[in-house]
């Protein structure tokens, strides 16, 4: 059985490679909180032109000679990968579909009025998401370096980083579609990512089994630890990391300090988590969901959330709601503080990534076709 586990953590690491292969946009969810300063480079591509339906075919545009940098101009980049291009969707109402399906959602700061997604296609798309209004795709970043499972942004909401398919982490000013930093250093790539309000700390955990602190602006490590993190999140102002390990353990440590990390264990057959620096929720393949304290470890609650298992998780502990998707086609809005159900819908088959508002009032997710959807949630009691 411990040898099953195993086996099965190793599948969900290399999800995006799953996705691929399936065409689906898989069954478990490593999600951490989301939270991106001026501008440098601009990359520039063609402008798109639709197609006479809504849905837009994919375009990979190439950065033509002298109109961009090079990656070898940005700090800690390969002088041979490929820039990714930002090109604006200008047409009113523009959408697009991920047509390979959808494998990282985010809302972004500071008022959550806008949304970023990425597919297998290698691309993300970045949205306008009014309350009460329509989404509409206002600008699409091209190349594998977008294709993220996991971003942290900015407090507001201007640079994100990424945890791309190109095995690096990558910083981004949204606003100007500008490669602001490349982050090396895993050779099978990261799991997850997350940014410091302020932009200026980073904190990744790689597939193989590390995890490391960063300074944005160099592009250097300020600690590195052997850590086998699944998800990680940093604290307001990026002096802590709290992470969830595979092999079912809650820890934290300081990013600028020298103690080894306190880990506290956590039952259940872990598949998926989500932290942030107050709580933590995590999901089994039994379907159950837990919350616990992010800080001491402690066990706060559990409920079954779903028939046979959990598919996707997203979780708010500012408001304490989570959204769950499972296996009987219903997407179920949860009080973490109770475990009550508050909302359900029905939903056609695998349906995800997911992603909620830190006000706990907006759920964004994706569909099997690689649409992103929002459900306004409104008053729950």
């Amino acid at each position: 059985m411990a040898a099953f586990a195993k086996w099965l953590r190793s599948l969900r690491s290399r999800r995006a490679i799953l996705l691929t292969l399936l065409g689906a946009t898989g069954n478990a969810s490593f999600l951490t909180a989301c939270r991106p300063h001026d501008e440098s480079r601009r990359v520039e591509g063609e402008p798109v032109t639709p197609s006479s339906s809504t849905t837009w075919p994919v375009s990979r545009a190439s950065t033509p000679a002298g109109s961009g940098p090079t990656d070898a101009s940005v700090p800690g980049a390969s002088p041979t990968a490929t820039q990714p291009v930002a090109v604006s969707l200008d047409d009113a109402g523009a959408t697009w579909t991920h047509k390979l399906g959808l494998v990282g959602l985010v809302f972004l700061p500071p008022d959550e009025r806008r949304l970023l997604s990425s597919g297998v296609d290698d691309t993300a798309v970045l949205w306008d998401a009014p309350v009460g209004g329509p989404l509409r795709a206002v600008r699409r970043f091209s190349g594998p370096r977008f294709r993220f499972n996991e971003a942290g942004a900015t407090s507001n909401g201007r640079r994100v980083l990424t945890d791309g398919a190109d095995a690096n982490a990558s910083l981004w000013d949204l606003e100007t579609g500008t490669l602001v930093q490349v982050l090396r250093g895993s050779k099978d790539g990261f799991r997850s990512v997350d940014l410091s309000r302020e932009g200026s700390i980073a904190a990744t955990s790689s597939i193989d089994g590390d995890i490391a602190f960063w300074s944005t602006a160099t592009a250097g490590p300020i600690r590195s630890l052997h850590e086998d993190a699944v998800a990680i999140a940093l604290d307001a102002d990026g002096s802590r990391a709290f992470w969830v390990e595979a092999e079912a353990q809650l820890c934290h440590a300081s990013v600028h300090g020298t103690e080894p990390p306190r880990c506290m264990p956590i039952e259940g057959d872990m598949i998926g988590a989500s932290v942030t620096p107050t709580e933590t929720l995590t999901f089994d393949r039994f379907s159950s969901v837990n919350i616990w304290d992010s800080m001491t470890g402690r066990h706060l609650r559990e409920w079954v959330a779903h028939r046979l298992t959990v598919h996707f998780a997203a979780f708010s502990a500012t408001t304490g709601r989570a959204v769950t998707t499972g296996p009987d086609h219903a997407m179920r809005i949860w009080d973490t503080r109770t475990g009550k159900r508050l909302a359900e819908r029905p939903v056609p088959g695998i349906t995800g990534p997911l992603a909620i508002s830190n006000d706990g009032t907006r759920v964004a997710y994706g569909t099997e076709a690689g649409e992103v959807k929002l459900w306004e949630l409104g008053a729950l009691h």
